[in-house]
């Protein structure tokens, strides 16, 4: 007459079945909060990269691409700079109308694009935090010297345009009349924050006036 239970055997084989199949699981629990958080990372980037887009198109569709030396301040063209200062590779300088006659327009603006990301690996490395701040800044800036001291140093003179800190890449064509924007964003995700999500936003722009 067999004893009923189970041997050691069988209890081994048990533990190994339930082992692969927790094993299983975990492994499915973890692709699947992996996916969610790279697509909500997704959607952050591409809203960030329309914010941004958006916010600098609502002020240079009022730019002018015309210059008037009689005016004052003058009246200059829409320009695109390279390298204005160190960390920034690019901005567009521009003006628009400060009241409804034509005849009088804003000190100059600039959408100046900062990025301390000189190796391009979304990671803030050693030497890269030229403010000194703590923060891989990636972002484009609207400055504008109100009081015309030289500087952008006074309250409201600086501000970060869309509010997103993720920029990759800025890039500024102008011909003819037509300025195109285009903004792409990078960001990493992941719990060891190494799959790139990427996500890019485009404007063409008529200078009317």
């Amino acid at each position: 007459m067999r004893n009923q239970g189970f041997t050691l055997l069988e209890l081994m084989i048990s533990l190994s079945i339930l082992a692969v199949i927790g094993a299983l699981g975990l492994v499915a629990l973890n692709s699947s909060t992996s996916a969610m958080a790279v697509s909500q990372a997704k959607g952050d980037v591409q809203r960030g990269v329309r914010d941004v887009v958006l916010a600098m198109s609502r002020e240079l569709q009022l730019a002018s691409n015309n210059g008037d030396a009689s005016l004052s301040p003058p009246l200059v063209p829409v320009a695109i700079v390279d390298n204005p200062a160190t960390g920034s590779p690019v901005e567009v300088v521009f003006q628009v109308p400060a009241d409804g006659t034509g005849r009088v327009w804003s000190r100059a603006i600039r959408f100046r694009f900062e990025n301390e990301d000189t190796n391009g690996n979304a990671r803030l490395d050693s030497g890269e935090d030229l403010n000194g701040d703590g923060l891989l800044q990636r972002r484009v800036m609207r400055l504008q010297d109100r009081n015309g001291d030289g500087d952008f140093s006074d309250g409201g003179e600086q501000s970060p345009v869309g509010g997103f800190n993720n920029l990759s890449n800025v890039q500024f064509n102008l011909a003819g009349d037509l300025l195109t924007v285009t903004v792409t964003a990078t960001r990493l995700v992941g719990t060891r924050r190494t799959a790139p999500v990427t996500a890019t936003s485009s404007n063409r722009i008529y200078l009317v006036n």
